[in-house]
Protein backbone atom coordinates (compact mmCIF):
# COMPACT_ATOMS: atom_id res chain seq x y z
CA UNK A 1 0.00 0.00 0.00
CA UNK A 2 1.15 3.67 -1.03
CA UNK A 3 1.89 5.92 2.48
CA UNK A 4 1.11 9.81 0.74
CA UNK A 5 1.32 12.97 2.49
CA UNK A 6 -1.06 15.78 1.94
CA UNK A 7 0.23 19.05 1.51
CA UNK A 8 -1.65 22.42 2.49
CA UNK A 9 -2.61 23.27 -0.88
CA UNK A 10 -4.34 19.87 -1.44
CA UNK A 11 -6.57 20.88 1.28
CA UNK A 12 -7.26 24.39 0.24
CA UNK A 13 -7.92 23.12 -3.39
CA UNK A 14 -10.55 20.97 -1.52
CA UNK A 15 -12.31 22.53 0.51
CA UNK A 16 -12.03 26.77 -0.91
CA UNK A 17 -12.25 25.91 -4.57
CA UNK A 18 -14.03 22.21 -4.62
CA UNK A 19 -15.64 22.68 -8.53
CA UNK A 20 -12.27 23.87 -9.80
CA UNK A 21 -9.71 21.73 -8.47
CA UNK A 22 -11.28 18.26 -9.78
CA UNK A 23 -7.61 16.50 -8.87
CA UNK A 24 -7.23 17.35 -5.39
CA UNK A 25 -11.17 17.17 -4.56
CA UNK A 26 -11.40 13.92 -6.38
CA UNK A 27 -8.42 12.78 -4.28
CA UNK A 28 -9.80 13.99 -1.31
CA UNK A 29 -13.10 11.95 -1.70
CA UNK A 30 -11.11 9.19 -2.54
CA UNK A 31 -9.14 8.54 0.71
CA UNK A 32 -11.48 6.96 3.28
CA UNK A 33 -12.43 3.99 0.67
CA UNK A 34 -9.00 3.22 -1.17
CA UNK A 35 -7.20 -0.02 -0.77
CA UNK A 36 -4.54 1.54 -2.79
CA UNK A 37 -3.19 4.26 -0.44
CA UNK A 38 -3.02 5.03 2.96
CA UNK A 39 -3.41 9.04 3.91
CA UNK A 40 -1.08 11.60 5.97
CA UNK A 41 -1.13 14.92 7.12
CA UNK A 42 0.07 17.11 9.92
CA UNK A 43 -1.14 19.14 12.58
CA UNK A 44 1.64 21.87 10.95
CA UNK A 45 -0.85 21.17 7.51
CA UNK A 46 -3.78 21.90 9.09
CA UNK A 47 -3.29 24.84 10.56
CA UNK A 48 -1.50 26.40 7.65
CA UNK A 49 -5.04 25.38 6.05
CA UNK A 50 -7.46 27.05 8.48
CA UNK A 51 -4.97 30.01 8.36
CA UNK A 52 -5.31 30.43 4.16
CA UNK A 53 -9.06 29.39 4.75
CA UNK A 54 -9.38 32.25 7.21
CA UNK A 55 -7.58 34.50 4.44
CA UNK A 56 -9.48 33.46 1.34
CA UNK A 57 -12.59 34.35 3.03
CA UNK A 58 -11.43 37.57 4.01
CA UNK A 59 -10.38 38.64 0.57
CA UNK A 60 -14.35 37.19 -0.68
CA UNK A 61 -15.73 39.75 1.92
CA UNK A 62 -13.19 42.84 0.80
CA UNK A 63 -11.63 42.56 3.89
CA UNK A 64 -8.54 41.76 2.86
CA UNK A 65 -6.22 44.06 4.29
CA UNK A 66 -8.27 44.91 7.64
CA UNK A 67 -6.28 45.19 10.79
CA UNK A 68 -8.94 44.09 13.31
CA UNK A 69 -10.98 40.64 13.57
CA UNK A 70 -13.03 40.57 10.69
CA UNK A 71 -14.42 37.27 10.90
CA UNK A 72 -17.57 35.94 13.00
CA UNK A 73 -16.62 33.51 15.41
CA UNK A 74 -19.72 31.54 13.79
CA UNK A 75 -17.72 31.39 10.48
CA UNK A 76 -14.12 30.75 11.94
CA UNK A 77 -15.79 28.03 14.22
CA UNK A 78 -17.21 26.61 11.03
CA UNK A 79 -14.23 26.16 9.47
CA UNK A 80 -12.45 24.40 12.63
CA UNK A 81 -15.22 21.93 12.42
CA UNK A 82 -14.73 21.50 8.70
CA UNK A 83 -10.99 20.38 9.48
CA UNK A 84 -12.18 18.39 13.20
CA UNK A 85 -14.06 16.34 11.05
CA UNK A 86 -11.86 15.60 8.30
CA UNK A 87 -9.01 14.85 10.86
CA UNK A 88 -11.63 11.78 11.12
CA UNK A 89 -11.39 10.34 7.82
CA UNK A 90 -11.08 7.20 7.51
CA UNK A 91 -7.84 6.35 6.20
CA UNK A 92 -6.37 9.48 6.83
CA UNK A 93 -4.05 10.07 10.11
CA UNK A 94 -2.90 13.59 11.31
CA UNK A 95 1.08 13.39 12.65
CA UNK A 96 2.01 16.01 14.79
CA UNK A 97 5.30 17.71 13.47
CA UNK A 98 8.39 17.59 15.45
CA UNK A 99 10.03 20.36 13.46
CA UNK A 100 13.78 21.83 14.61
CA UNK A 101 13.96 25.52 13.27
CA UNK A 102 18.11 24.51 12.60
CA UNK A 103 16.66 21.73 10.13
CA UNK A 104 13.77 24.05 8.74
CA UNK A 105 17.28 26.19 7.72
CA UNK A 106 19.04 23.40 6.12
CA UNK A 107 16.18 22.41 4.06
CA UNK A 108 15.55 26.05 2.57
CA UNK A 109 18.68 26.35 1.90
CA UNK A 110 19.59 22.47 0.40
CA UNK A 111 16.43 22.32 -1.63
CA UNK A 112 16.08 26.22 -2.32
CA UNK A 113 12.08 26.06 -1.19
CA UNK A 114 10.24 28.85 0.67
CA UNK A 115 10.16 28.74 4.92
CA UNK A 116 6.87 27.32 4.77
CA UNK A 117 7.52 24.27 2.95
CA UNK A 118 10.46 22.93 4.66
CA UNK A 119 8.54 21.89 7.47
CA UNK A 120 6.38 19.85 5.12
CA UNK A 121 9.55 18.05 3.91
CA UNK A 122 10.60 17.62 7.32
CA UNK A 123 7.45 15.93 8.27
CA UNK A 124 7.37 13.48 5.52
CA UNK A 125 11.05 12.35 6.06
CA UNK A 126 10.24 12.14 9.59
CA UNK A 127 7.08 9.82 8.41
CA UNK A 128 9.28 7.81 6.48
CA UNK A 129 11.86 7.09 9.28
CA UNK A 130 8.68 6.24 11.64
CA UNK A 131 6.92 3.80 9.41
CA UNK A 132 10.08 2.11 7.94
CA UNK A 133 8.31 2.71 4.31
CA UNK A 134 8.49 5.27 1.69
CA UNK A 135 6.03 7.59 1.93
CA UNK A 136 5.30 10.30 -0.64
CA UNK A 137 4.41 13.83 -0.87
CA UNK A 138 1.03 14.67 -2.90
CA UNK A 139 1.22 18.60 -3.95
CA UNK A 140 -0.30 21.07 -6.83
CA UNK A 141 2.86 23.36 -5.62
CA UNK A 142 5.18 22.68 -9.04
CA UNK A 143 8.16 24.04 -7.52
CA UNK A 144 7.90 22.32 -4.27
CA UNK A 145 6.98 18.97 -6.57
CA UNK A 146 10.19 19.56 -8.26
CA UNK A 147 12.70 20.36 -5.70
CA UNK A 148 11.78 18.07 -3.30
CA UNK A 149 12.46 15.19 -5.20
CA UNK A 150 15.80 15.74 -4.20
CA UNK A 151 14.92 14.02 -0.93
CA UNK A 152 11.62 12.31 -1.37
CA UNK A 153 9.33 10.98 -3.92
CA UNK A 154 6.75 13.63 -4.97
CA UNK A 155 3.10 13.15 -6.76
CA UNK A 156 0.91 15.30 -8.63
CA UNK A 157 -2.94 15.04 -6.88
CA UNK A 158 -4.31 13.59 -10.11
CA UNK A 159 -1.53 10.71 -9.34
CA UNK A 160 -5.19 8.64 -8.77
CA UNK A 161 -7.07 9.26 -11.89
CA UNK A 162 -5.95 8.06 -15.76
CA UNK A 163 -4.81 11.99 -16.09
CA UNK A 164 -5.64 15.09 -15.11
CA UNK A 165 -8.66 16.35 -16.74
CA UNK A 166 -8.75 19.62 -18.72
CA UNK A 167 -11.47 21.27 -16.73
CA UNK A 168 -9.77 21.06 -13.84
CA UNK A 169 -7.90 24.78 -12.50
CA UNK A 170 -4.25 22.94 -11.77
CA UNK A 171 -4.41 21.45 -15.36
CA UNK A 172 -2.17 23.87 -16.93
CA UNK A 173 -0.04 23.67 -14.40
CA UNK A 174 0.37 19.91 -14.48
CA UNK A 175 3.82 18.43 -16.00
CA UNK A 176 2.04 15.23 -15.61
CA UNK A 177 -0.94 16.09 -17.45
CA UNK A 178 -0.47 13.48 -20.40
CA UNK A 179 2.30 11.57 -19.54
CA UNK A 180 0.86 10.06 -16.44
CA UNK A 181 1.97 6.77 -14.86
CA UNK A 182 0.10 5.37 -12.01
CA UNK A 183 2.25 4.74 -9.01
CA UNK A 184 0.76 1.91 -8.24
Amino acid sequence: MLNIFLESNILIDHFCFAGEHFCSSELIKKIPNSSEFKAWTSDYILSETLGKMKDIYEEKKGLKGALRETIPKSDISKMVQILEDFKRTPNLDTMKAEIDSKAVYEKVRDLCIETKDAPVVLSVLELQEKLRRQVKLVTADMKLFVRAKKNLRTLHPSFHLHKCPSNCKTYYFCKNRDRYTSPF
